[in-house]
């Protein structure tokens, strides 16, 4: 993109944004973003990977762009749950410079050897609800300053549900 922002550049063809009733939405105009088309942001998941989500955050703050509904999967989730409860971008940048896979994803010992296939999980849940604690608090979505949907999967049906 030979020195260009993916923000201001209409050719970038990886960024995709539609309006709420659906239509695909026009944010450029003569090179540039509008600031009051409306959007949705999508964060997806990916692990620790997902935190570039916090460099996309950033650079829509930059730009004074902020979406009608942020939507979030796995680490998206995450993301887009702190975003919405009022955390900066850069503040999350720099929460996410400290954590370290050892911080979030500690195997559940002791399950996987006594329980083995039975075990509930992998991981042990404390570490990541620390996380999510110390970035959301005890705040509920009718708490949150900006729209959020988070998608999982129901374990048992394997049917996908939406909260928010």
């Amino acid at each position: 993109m030979s020195g260009t922002s993916a923000l201001t550049t209409p050719s970038a063809r990886f960024l995709h944004f539609y309006s709420d009733n659906g239509s695909e939405c026009n944010l450029w105009q003569a090179g540039h973003v509008i600031p009051d088309s409306p959007f949705t942001l999508v964060l997806s998941g990916g692990g620790l990977k997902g935190l570039a989500h916090i460099g996309v955050l950033r650079a829509l703050e930059e730009r004074g762009l902020v979406p009608n509904l942020v939507v979030g999967s796995s680490i998206g989730s995450l993301i887009a749950a702190a975003w919405a409860a009022g955390v900066p971008a850069q503040t999350m940048e720099a929460r996410a410079r400290m954590v370290r896979r050892r911080d979030v994803f500690q195997v559940a010992r002791a399950d996987v050897a006594f329980r083995r296939l039975l075990a509930p999980a992998l991981y042990r849940r404390e570490p990541l609800e620390a996380l999510i604690a110390s970035l959301v608090g005890n705040a509920t979505f009718g708490d949150l300053k900006r729209r959020l949907l988070i998608n999982t999967v129901d374990l048992h049906s394997g049917m996908q549900v939406m909260w928010g």
